[in-house]
């Protein structure tokens, strides 16, 4: 599982207000990878066509070019809104 994060960690990375260059505000965790993830059986037929609501985590697609019959690649496109961390701040 792909897990896809704001790519920037600044509303404005381009601005130079801070006197940095906008790759100092890559968000290294823009992009977090999940292996030997378990999902239910029924997506060994999964099409890249469709999305799929992951319990928790967002909508994922099939990636149709890094997918094989032994390890399946989902790509998170919609992340899901958590209020109830927002309630615990």
């Amino acid at each position: 599982m792909r897990l896809y994060n704001r790519l920037f960690n600044h509303a404005s990375p381009d601005s130079g207000e801070d006197g940095k260059h906008f790759l100092e505000h890559i968000n290294p965790e823009s992009l977090v990878v999940l292996e030997g993830c378990v999902a239910e059986l029924g997506l060994v037929q999964a099409s890249d066509a469709l999305a799929y609501q992951f319990e928790r985590e967002g909508y994922f697609v099939l990636d149709a070019k890094d997918s094989s019959s032994d390890a399946l690649v989902f790509n998170r496109t919609v992340e899901l809104r958590d209020s109830w961390a927002k309630v615990q701040k």
